[in-house]
C-alpha cells in the first residue's frame, strides 16, 4: 500500500487513521467490544484496499479466527495502547510512502500481538478457536 500513487495513498490513510480513533475512543469509554471492532475494521481495511486478491484471500481464510482470538482475550491483554500506537507507525509509514517502514511497523505489530496473545490462549487450553 505504501508503494501506491501519492493520491490514493493519502485517501487511504483517513479511513486507516478513523478505526484507530475509534479504538482509542472505545478503549477510554471502556467499550472492549466496540475497540475490537474498530481494530478489526482496521486490518480488513489495510487489506482490502492495498488491492491484493491473494493476500485479500489469505486474510479472509484468518481473519473470523484472529477476531475470535481478539475478542475472547481483550478483558486479559495489559496495554490495549500498544495496538493504537502500532496502527498509528503504520498509518504514517503508508502516508510517507515509506514501503520498508510500513511493512517494518506491520510486521512489529503482529509480532507483538501473537507474543501477547498465545501465551494467553494456551492459559485456557485453546489450540483452536
Amino acid at each position: 500500500m505504501a508503494e501506491m500513487a501519492d493520491l490514493e495513498r493519502i485517501a487511504i490513510s483517513p479511513q486507516l487513521s478513523e478505526h484507530t480513533r475509534s479504538m482509542t475512543e472505545a478503549r477510554e469509554a471502556g467499550d472492549l467490544a466496540a475497540w475490537g471492532r474498530a481494530d478489526d475494521c482496521f486490518h480488513r481495511t489495510l487489506v482490502e484496499r492495498a488491492c491484493n486478491g491473494r493476500m485479500i484471500r489469505i486474510n479472509q481464510t484468518i481473519t473470523d479466527q484472529a477476531h475470535r482470538a481478539r475478542m475472547l482475550t481483550l478483558k486479559l491483554r495489559g496495554e490495549l495502547g500498544a495496538s493504537v500506537a502500532e496502527h498509528e507507525r503504520i498509518i504514517e509509514a503508508i502516508r510517507m510512502g515509506d514501503v520498508a517502514a510500513a511493512q517494518e511497523q506491520a510486521y512489529r505489530h503482529r509480532s507483538r500481538a501473537r507474543d501477547e496473545l498465545l501465551p494467553l490462549l494456551d492459559s485456557f487450553g485453546l489450540k483452536h478457536l
